[in-house]
């Protein structure tokens, strides 16, 4: 009798799909996250400067 101890093989394609979505995830968290940090840290610094001058900001983009 033959014995079933193996275990069954994994698709190598299914593998190399999983580890490309996670990458893709990563790679949409790290942009974004790096996104949000440049607009607060540009705003903040926009508000900084103008108050400095003691001026108004016209328009925040």
């Amino acid at each position: 009798m033959p014995s079933e101890n193996h275990e069954p093989r994994r698709d190598p394609e299914l593998k190399r799909k999983a580890w490309f979505s996670g990458f893709c995830g990563f790679c949409v968290v790290l942009g974004s996250g790096s996104a949000c940090y440049l607009v607060l840290v540009g705003l903040s610094e926009y508000y900084v400067t103008t108050r400095a001058r003691r001026r108004v900001p016209d328009l925040i983009l």
